[in-house]
């Protein structure tokens, strides 16, 4: 692979038959949608900015998210992660290091309000199924269990 930038390429790898065309600058994450999620992780969030065609990581915080799918035709995104898992009540901010970042040795974007997710508590899993002891007067728990009585 051959990358190239305004300033300059990088040594050519004979193996690989590749150009890849590189926009060097600090990358520059201008939104991210949506906001929050469940502390379990997994939502799908979209990010918008000055990104590169070579993303390299996404972090939440200081937590690596998948990156599911990056730039194809403009180097402003969108690029879309899975947001990993995170401590409920808690607000990290969104950044990504770039090829073209690293090329100007400013790999990791800025800090933005723009940029933010927001981990939200879990819900309960929901109640299944539950099982009554009918004609026992409550002298039985309800799984069966026999507590004790004051006499």
């Amino acid at each position: 692979m051959l990358a190239c930038s305004v300033t300059g390429c990088s040594a050519a790898d004979p193996a690989v038959d590749t150009l890849l065309l590189v926009y060097e600058g600090r990358p520059v994450v201008n939104s991210s949608s949506p906001a929050s999620g469940p502390a379990l992780g997994g939502t799908v969030v979209t990010i918008q900015g000055a990104l590169d065609f070579e993303v390299r990581t996404v972090y939440f915080g200081s937590v690596h998210a998948k990156i599911l799918s990056e730039p194809a035709l403009t180097p402003t995104g969108p690029v879309t992660v899975q947001a990993p898992p995170g401590r409920a009540g808690t607000t990290v901010s969104i950044t990504i290091t770039t090829l073209g970042g690293e090329l100007a040795g400013q790999p990791r974007s800025a800090v933005t309000p723009a940029a933010v997710f927001t981990y939200q508590a879990s819900p309960p899993p929901p109640c299944t199924r539950l099982r009554a002891t009918a004609g026992d007067g409550g002298r039985r728990a309800s799984r069966g269990q026999r507590g004790t009585s004051a006499r």
